[in-house]
């Protein structure tokens, strides 16, 4: 049985499974109860598409948007093409092909939707292009590196207007800082003005050998896009959020008084071992000795690393906490609060499922997300949050 069919028969045997969550429960219910599941609703692998489709490359969940009847768009940046399923998952086209010309793709790697229109960042061909929701090309704007810096994020407000999430070298400290920037676009991509910019010093610089190494767990710009337009800025140097109008500047915020981690050595020894480099054309693994000298450790974790914006406007702050410390990349424990601090609850994740460690758009209760296997095998699920 396709794994897609399969999804849906999990599921309905879940709506006939006593205390199951009911049509009146909010999300914000799930989280006062203190735990939540992630139910997947359909899966797609490469036995559910055509021959000549398959996938490729994949990227966090930013690279999947949804229109409003509900297909996905999903940019596969080693195929050069983006996927578009229909909202029961089922296959239904590509867009795009590899190259550089004007309908061209070289590794897409997020999109958005805006005003009925897709938004795609073609990072190998450093531009954004705007096509239909059927792939017709309408115009490309190249990057402005100098301005723009290098996007991380692409999301589109209500209103059409998109969101940059983007960073770039720091002008009066390049070696050591950067800036990260939140910049608003109209629909057309043509710079508004700048809605918030932070300076991050992400880098230690070794005069002797005339280069830098990066600084481990340093604090970087949290935020989400909230259903009503508003943007949840976060600063993990400290448990505080801030509710930004991208119009009208700050509205509220709120802090969170929770104890900070201290790191650990196991915490070091596993920040080593995830750097990948190479030497010659030889890709390898582990730091190599220059780094594991000159590292400066901070003694406290971020007091939190990841929001996520639901879609009743709910906050999920992913925050370290010393039970999940052998864990931590496995994202188990959310502090959940509603948009005028109130929290909802201490909220543990069970089951298999997990949210994107970079976040994820939540639409109707759901989200996207690529699954990996060992065998380097992926799987498209679409996640919905329950109890």
């Amino acid at each position: 049985m396709p794994a897609r069919h399969l999804s849906h028969f999990v599921l309905a045997l879940l709506l006939v499974t006593p205390g199951r969550a009911t049509a009146q429960d909010s999300l914000a219910d799930f989280y006062r109860s203190g735990t939540i599941r992630l139910v997947p609703e359909f899966e797609v692998t490469d036995t559910d598409l055509p021959d000549e489709v398959y996938f490729v490359g994949f990227e966090q969940s930013w690279s999947t948007s949804v229109d409003a009847d509900g297909n996905i768009y999903f940019a596969d940046f080693d195929a050069d093409h983006i996927k578009v399923f229909g909202s029961d998952g089922i296959f239904q086209r590509t867009i795009g092909r590899s190259g550089s010309g004007p309908a061209d793709f070289t590794t897409p790697y997020f999109t958005t939707i805006s005003n009925n229109r897709l938004v795609v960042w073609d990072m190998g061909n450093t531009r954004f292009c705007i096509l239909t929701l059927d792939g017709e090309l309408l115009h490309t704007r190249p990057l402005d590196r100098g301005a723009e810096g290098w996007p991380n994020r692409l999301q589109a407000l209500p209103d059409g207007r998109i969101i940059l999430h983007s960073h770039k070298s720091h002008p009066d400290n390049p070696r050591e800082m950067e800036l990260e920037m939140l910049r608003l676009y109209s629909p057309e991509m043509e710079y508004i003005r700048t809605i918030h910019e932070r300076a991050a010093q992400v880098s230690k610089w070794l005069p002797e050998g005339n280069r830098g190494i990066p600084r481990p767990f340093a604090p970087s710009l949290q935020w989400a896009l909230l259903p009503d337009g508003r943007i949840a800025l976060g600063f993990g140097e400290e448990y505080r959020i801030e509710i930004h109008d991208v119009d009208d500047g700050l509205i509220s915020s709120f802090s969170y008084d929770r104890p900070r981690v201290r790191v650990t050595e196991s915490d070091r020894e596993q920040w080593l071992a995830g750097i990948v480099w190479s030497q010659g054309g030889v890709v390898q693994e582990g730091a190599p000795p220059y780094i594991v000298r000159h590292t400066e450790w901070p003694r406290f974790m971020p007091a939190f690393d990841l929001i996520i914006a639901d879609s009743e406007g709910n906050l999920l702050v992913h925050a370290f906490r010393e039970e999940e410390q052998e864990e931590r990349f496995r994202y188990r424990y959310y502090d959940a609060f509603a948009t005028d601090g109130t929290l909802l609850g201490e909220v543990t994740l069970e089951g298999e499922g997990r949210f994107p460690i970079l976040g994820a758009p939540v639409r109707d209760g759901c989200f996207h997300y690529c699954l990996v296997s060992e065998a380097g095998e992926i799987t498209f699920i679409r996640y919905r949050i329950s109890r």
